[in-house]
């Protein structure tokens, strides 16, 4: 059994010695250095990063204005009476 699986391999290593060598095709060079050559990313100027950071800058303050604004009518709005709080307690009923 091993004979029979070393005459397959030598005639597979046979047949693989006998096949042409691959040639890449021509303009593969060519190709492969213009895609070195550029660049990679596109490259944001500094003029422009300025811009983007004011704008988020912006967005932030009147977000932190408006939660600001929010939690302190909230606080204002809704007084709370303990008279209503005790009120819904004070059954000790079950329903079911």
């Amino acid at each position: 059994m091993p004979n029979l699986e070393k005459n397959k391999l030598e005639d597979a290593l046979e047949h693989l010695k006998r096949l042409p060598r691959a040639t890449p095709p021509p303009e593969l060079l060519a190709r492969i250095e213009a895609g070195l050559t550029m660049p990679a990313a596109k490259v944001i100027p500094l003029g422009e990063w300025r811009k983007i950071v004011a704008a988020a800058l912006v967005i932030l303050s009147l977000n932190a204005t408006a939660m600001a604004y929010y939690l302190s009518s909230q606080a204002t709005d809704t007084p709370r009476t303990e008279y209503a709080e005790t009120k819904l307690i004070s059954d000790y009923q079950l329903y079911y």
